[in-house]
């Protein structure tokens, strides 16, 4: 919470009137009531060390009685809250929940002026401890709430800070979210900083739906990576969704997923990548771009080769050959005739690694408009080897696509 609302927070605090007392003993005497019903005009105005100037001439009167004690650390309190004297503000405020007068409503209200006035000090520990006898008064203010977070995060209690925000991240499904992006940062910047690589992970991926970019997909794809029993398998439509993400930005990133798209026999895609990259001035220049030009030499090739073959070749009824040319029509942007022969072959309970044909077929559905189609077949995929967290991915990007 920023100073300006911290202020707002701590002026609230205020004593609405000062003739409140209606027995003797509640009473103010003159030269005590005069001088603070000057200090609230002043307050009104917004000229609060003026009215801390009024509220000490009132302190200066000998022997005053409970409630006019009560009274003056009150006026005190609000008086340095506007005038940006916290520690004076946290002083008398702490005084006035001494006395023992205030009322429950009032407790609450008081409790809320010190939890912003140590958050203002940037003592956040104690900002989180009044903001925690706030909530257990009954309190329920949205703002008190941030304050918390935001105090516990920023004092180190990153138990506290996943404690607070589990019940409204559960619900980040909702729509809008109930989370807000700086709220989800500082529950994934927690559970790093308690090692919690599964919290992470999982605030990572609502960061990604709902709040996506190319840092938090680098993120998030790198730990794909980089996880125990990454299957090989899975590289090229990994590097495929770090090229649809905006994660690819490096020549070596274009030139792996190129070569190894020829390699696979799909130049056509190949020669589209390759494409971008030079668009984008990724490739083409420094030591390297002579080989980038061999590669754009040889993809053009291949890829005229098949734009030339594919339509007419006879697909033998055999498994294998099914999914090789699904694959090849899907990469070549036939998608509806790539997704018919996947899905022929893996209705047969033949496909040696049905996750991929049906990660292929997500895929071109998603590249033919049709995402929420994508979206449940990611969905249905589940594999080994990180099969099963990359068609999550794949998911979370259709749902932005």
């Amino acid at each position: 919470m920023n100073s300006k609302n911290a202020l707002k927070l701590l002026c609230a605090a205020t004593l609405l009137a000062l003739a409140g007392g209606t027995s003797a003993q509640e009473a103010l005497r003159p030269e005590i009531g005069k001088p603070l019903l000057a200090a609230q005009s002043l307050m009104r105005k917004g000229q609060f060390g003026a009215a801390l100037a009024k509220v000490r001439e009132a302190q200066a009167v000998p022997n005053p009685t409970p409630y006019e004690h009560f009274m003056l650390e009150r006026m005190l309190g609000s008086a340095a809250a506007g005038a940006g004297d916290d520690a004076l503000a946290v002083q008398a405020y702490t005084a006035v929940l001494a006395s023992g007068q205030l009322k429950p409503a009032e407790q609450l209200q008081m409790d809320e002026a010190l939890a912003s006035a140590e958050y203002h000090r940037k003592d956040y520990e104690k900002a989180a401890g009044w903001a925690d006898r706030y909530f257990q008064g009954g309190g329920n203010d949205p703002r008190m709430a941030s304050l918390r977070l935001s105090a516990n995060y920023l004092a180190g209690n990153f138990a506290a800070v996943v404690r607070d925000t589990q019940q409204k991240v559960s619900k980040i499904e909702n729509t809008p979210p109930e989370a807000d992006e700086n709220t989800l940062r500082m529950l994934a910047a927690s559970y790093s900083s308690l090692h919690d690589d599964a919290g992470y992970v999982r605030t990572l991926e609502k960061l990604l739906l709902h709040y996506p970019n190319p840092a938090y997909w680098a993120d998030r794809l790198a730990r794909l990576q980089n996880s125990a029993g990454f299957s090989d398998r899975l590289t090229l439509d990994f590097l495929r969704l770090e090229l649809a993400t905006g994660v690819m930005s490096t020549p070596a990133q274009y030139v792996e997923l190129g070569e190894l798209l020829l390699s696979r026999s799909l130049p056509i895609e190949a020669k589209r990548v390759i494409d971008a990259g030079f668009a984008a001035k990724v490739l083409g220049s420094g030591p390297d771009a002579p080989r980038h030009a061999r590669l754009r030499a040889m993809a053009n090739k291949q890829a005229a080769q098949d734009e030339n073959s594919i339509d007419r070749e006879v697909v033998p009824d055999r498994v294998p050959a099914e999914v090789n040319m699904g694959d090849a029509l899907v990469s070549s942007g036939r998608a509806q005739r790539g997704i018919g022969l996947l899905q022929k072959a893996l209705a047969t309970g033949k496909v040696e690694h049905p996750g991929l044909a049906s990660l292929h077929i997500g895929e071109a559905l998603l590249a033919s408009g049709k995402s929420q189609q994508a979206i449940r077949v990611f969905d249905s995929i589940h594999g080994d080897g990180g099969m099963t967290d990359l068609a999550r991915l794949w998911a979370i990007y259709a749902h932005h696509a």
